[in-house]
């Protein structure tokens, strides 16, 4: 009887801990469905983000027009000369470099592409705040972003000038 008893209480400690380690499994299951979930709406949501970004990019890139350089050269020299017409050309080259950044920093959210935000925004910024037009843009425009606006200004503090881009493009053209 005693061996009865014995072979009872090891099988009934066996389905015990059978149970338990199902019972662990499932709920580890759970959690890992839960997880993916939580992942594929991050990875939904940046990818909805991002296509916003780059349909404004392409509304802005309407606006600009196939001549937006020479819009863009003139605010640097003749900043006082820009028509209407041409203030719209620039607001929307300002509002394109601004998407692109943003639409960076959306996508760093939900994974890494190697390059940060943070290093391809001075770039990006430069080419807005380069001219004074583009300054007065900026501190307009992008003070919500109180971490875009420090990079902006660290470098308008510094000391911009258009000029140079437009020496840059002549010495290309001149080659």
């Amino acid at each position: 009887m005693t061996d009865d008893t014995d072979t009872a209480t090891k099988t009934a400690r066996l389905v015990d801990l059978i149970q338990i380690a199902t019972g662990l499994a499932l709920l580890l299951g759970l959690v890992l469905v839960f997880i993916e979930l939580r992942q594929a709406k991050s990875l939904s949501l940046a990818e909805l983000t991002s296509q916003a970004y780059s349909e404004a990019m392409a509304d802005f890139r309407t606006v600009m027009g196939e001549d937006a350089a020479a819009t863009i050269a003139k605010s640097c020299t003749n900043p006082d000369d820009l028509a209407p017409a041409e203030i719209v050309v620039l607001h929307a080259y300002y509002n394109s470099k601004i998407a692109q950044i943003s639409r960076l920093r959306v996508l760093e959210l939900v994974g890494d592409f190697g390059v940060p935000w943070k290093t391809i925004a001075p770039q990006q910024i430069n080419e807005v705040v380069e001219t004074e037009p583009g300054q007065r843009w900026f501190e307009r425009h992008v003070q919500v972003d109180a971490e875009l606006y420090a990079i902006g200004m660290g470098i308008v503090e510094a000391g911009v000038d258009c000029t140079s881009s437009i020496d840059t493009v002549t010495i290309i053209d001149d080659d």
